[in-house]
């Protein structure tokens, strides 16, 4: 199955992800610990190119946010003390999780796109029973079983908030 993501019908009215962030979400640099952080630039042309080399269907909505800034992370402070967090990886670091630190994860889950972390959690595009989407599995599990689905796409959970809103 391919991993092309949907874009929300954005792409019509010429809008990207980050013009149209849910409201409650924050964009933050990469480093969210550093207070001199400035956000990432985006990724040149030739580094977008990169992870189409060795994945030739890396999601829309991953390449949309990486022409923006290559690498990001997103932020929401959930009522309560919970928290929501979710680190776009860069084109450098994304290709370096599955192919060098963590190559089981592709053995063991085919046909996905690694893209975010939250600590020892990655973020993935792929497909487990039939449902495609956005999934947070922990890097030391690596397998469909400890797999959450979050939600259908990138745009759905920065945009509308699926998977996070309602808490």
């Amino acid at each position: 199955m391919a991993l092309g993501s949907p874009l929300l019908g954005l792409e019509v009215y010429n809008m990207t992800i980050l013009d149209s962030l849910h409201h409650k979400m924050k964009i933050l640099p990469v480093d969210t610990y550093d207070p001199s952080a400035t956000m990432q630039p985006p990724a040149k042309p030739e580094q977008i190119e990169k992870p189409l080399e060795h994945f030739p269907n890396v999601p829309r909505d991953y390449l949309e946010l990486i022409r923006l800034h290559n690498g990001m992370t997103f932020m929401y402070n959930i009522p309560g003390s919970i928290l929501f967090i979710m680190r776009i990886l860069s084109v450098e670091d994304a290709i370096d999780m599955m192919l060098d630190w963590h190559p089981y994860l592709i053995e063991n889950m085919p046909n996905t796109f690694f893209f975010g972390q939250d600590g020892d959690e990655v973020y993935l595009y792929g497909t487990n029973n039939g449902k495609y989407g956005v999934y947070r599995v922990g890097i030391a599990d690596g397998e469909w079983d400890g797999a959450e689905y979050i939600g259908k796409s990138l745009a759905s959970i920065l945009v509308e908030g699926e998977g996070w809103a309602s808490y």
